[in-house]
């Protein structure tokens, strides 16, 4: 085997290692500074995500779903562009820490509820 096929192996299995804990470790603070906005986040390996029915398709990206505060009943409602935008630059700066530090781009999910306790139970 030549040195470019080594490379090429190896590359090939690191992609394939599982950095969830990683991705979670990184955001932990992120999180713990936002916490009047997200309750927390739950990430997935490409491999452990549903796939769509009748699909063959492969997802290459990690999921991230974000659970902010948010709607009905909390201080972010109504969503105006001004609490969307809050959201959607939370979101990006989440994406672009696990990017700077694993170069795995994400796919970001954001769901709302009225309180963190929602999200402790679930």
């Amino acid at each position: 085997m030549n040195l470019r096929e080594n490379i090429k192996r190896v590359l090939r299995e690191e992609s394939k290692k599982d950095l969830t804990s990683v991705m979670e470790t990184l955001l932990e603070g992120f999180v713990n500074d936002h916490k009047d906005v997200i309750c927390g986040i739950k990430i997935k390996h490409p491999d452990a995500r549903t796939k769509l029915r009748y699909s063959d398709n492969n997802y290459k990206n990690y999921r991230i779903d974000f659970y902010f505060i948010g709607g009905l009943g909390t201080k972010y409602f109504p969503r105006t562009q001004a609490v969307s935008r809050m959201y959607e630059d939370l979101m990006d700066d989440a994406w672009n820490i696990v990017y700077h530090y694993t170069e795995q781009p994400l796919d970001m999910f954001s769901k709302y509820m009225e309180s963190c306790k929602e999200y402790e139970v679930n």
